[in-house]
C-alpha cells in the first residue's frame, strides 16, 4: 500500500470560516451550559422564595 496518492485537502475561505465559526458556537454552547450548572442552586433557592411570597400573599399588582 503506498501513500503516493494522498494529498492535503484545499479548503475554501467559505469554509474554513464556517468551520471555526462552529468551533466558536461550540464554545459558546459549553460556557453557557457551565454557567447555568454552576448556578443552579441559585436559581432554584430563587425560585423556592417566590413560590413562598405568593404563597404569602406578596403578589405584583399592576
Amino acid at each position: 500500500m503506498s501513500n503516493d496518492n494522498l494529498q492535503p485537502l484545499a479548503l475554501s475561505k467559505k469554509q474554513l470560516f464556517a468551520f471555526f465559526g462552529m468551533v466558536v458556537c461550540m464554545f459558546m454552547s459549553v460556557l453557557d451550559i457551565q454557567i447555568v450548572a454552576s448556578s443552579l442552586s441559585v436559581i432554584a433557592a430563587g425560585l423556592a422564595a417566590l413560590q413562598t411570597m405568593n404563597f404569602l400573599g406578596f403578589k405584583h399588582r399592576t
